[in-house]
């Protein structure tokens, strides 16, 4: 038994030697292939989240409530106009948190129910562009669900209640951009990348060790370049060193030119789409249930 045992240890060990790792530029990180399990999944539920389900409103063609914090940033006039008469013109956006209660949140009866629809696998926005976390985390101090609202660390409850009762797959959702966050507004305004080095890229690490998610699903990337967000410095570390290093998936969200960087070793994602997608890579379409179009 011991000479198994150490010859075990000592396959173990030459295997990982003998694989080179993965470099910070998309030649490198093309080399990777989306793991086989992916193929298989077919169906599964993203769940869009967050302090926007309180006032729960979009308008004009976009219709999109997610977006409540940018449309009071940009003036939009019809949504203006309805906070002011439901909210006051002089609230501020993060004062929707405190509502924001989740008291009939059940994860194990989402996670029972998600297990029966015959879904594979589901995404949860951790955190929109509205930099709010749905889990604790000292990158969004008193701007997440532990600290402010539901007092709860909603993405560990359903992650625990998923592991427990379904053998589905998880991912998590997480923006790259931050409409208001102040380092991003100041690196705009001044060529800098203060918010990717000492913000962004810390909470990716710390919720990938947090949470081991099978899927990693960027978004927000259109802003600003692969080079601004340090997206394949991430990748590299994300199949080098990271805790899901043989199996996570990622999408295609990681540049504002997406997908031209990451054509084989991404999910290619398109939203609501019919025939959007290249049969020649892996794709995956997401639809909203909502009709006008609305994500949260």
């Amino acid at each position: 038994m011991l000479k198994l045992i150490l010859l075990f240890l000592l396959t173990t060990n030459n295997y990982i030697v003998c694989q080179p790792p993965y470099e910070p530029t998309w030649a490198s990180l093309e080399t990777r292939s989306i793991p086989d399990w992916y193929r298989e999944l077919k169906f599964g539920i993203f769940i869009h989240w967050g302090v926007y389900s309180v006032p729960a409103y979009g308008c004009d063609n976009a219709n999109a409530a997610e977006w409540y914090e940018h449309y009071l940033m940009d003036g939009r006039q019809c949504l203006l106009d309805f906070h002011a008469q439901n909210y006051g013109a002089e609230t501020p956006y993060r004062e929707f948190a405190s509502a924001f209660r989740a008291e009939l949140f059940d994860p194990d009866k989402w996670a029972d129910l998600f297990q029966r629809s015959g879904a594979n696998y589901i995404v949860l926005t951790s955190k929109h562009h509205d930099g709010f976390a749905l889990y604790d985390t000292p990158f969004s101090p008193n701007w997440n669900s532990v600290e402010v609202g539901p007092n709860r660390n909603l993405v560990g409850d359903l992650f625990d209640s998923m592991r427990k009762r379904t053998n589905m797959r998880l991912g998590l959702y997480h923006s790259l951009m931050e409409w208001s966050h102040p380092l991003y507004v100041s690196d705009i305004a001044n060529g800098t990348r203060n918010f990717p080095e000492s913000h962004l890229l810390p909470m990716m690490r710390e919720l990938v060790e947090k949470f081991n998610p099978d899927i990693v699903w960027s978004d927000g990337e259109w802003d600003r370049t692969y080079q601004y967000w340090g997206s394949t410095q991430f990748l590299a570390w994300l199949y080098n060193e990271s805790p899901v290093r043989d199996h996570v998936v990622v999408n295609d969200r990681w540049d504002m030119n997406r997908p031209a960087q990451c054509e084989r070793s991404c999910v290619h994602t398109v939203e609501s789409e019919a025939g959007g997608f290249d049969p020649d890579h892996i794709w995956e379409e997401c639809r909203t249930m909502s009709n006008p179009l609305s994500w949260g």
